[in-house]
């Protein structure tokens, strides 16, 4: 999979953009999004963010603005995302913001 970019919208804002597997293993079924927060050099247990369920039309570029509540400000997060296929899930890419 194509590392994913994260952009701060906001402090309460993230957008996580990613592009399809070149291989994905078989037919991307959903995107597994996950974050966790960073805190002193300690990480916390990662919560799905959101499973994004694929149609039959596939895009070549996905994104998700997470928007949650529990974001808070000035906090660093680290951000997973996998595809899920009949085989399993892909290899996941994780990417920090503040």
């Amino acid at each position: 999979m194509v590392s994913p970019t994260l952009e701060s919208v906001s402090s309460s804002s993230v957008l996580v953009t990613w592009s399809t597997p070149r291989q994905p293993n078989g037919r991307i079924t959903q995107y597994v999004i996950q974050r966790r927060q960073v805190s002193d050099n300690v990480v916390s247990d990662a919560v799905t963010v959101v499973l994004l369920h694929v149609d039959d039309f596939v895009a070549q570029t996905h994104e998700y603005m997470d928007e949650s509540p529990s974001l808070r400000p000035h906090t660093e997060y680290q951000y997973n995302v996998a595809a899920q296929t009949s085989a399993g899930l892909t290899t996941d890419h994780t990417l920090t913001t503040h």
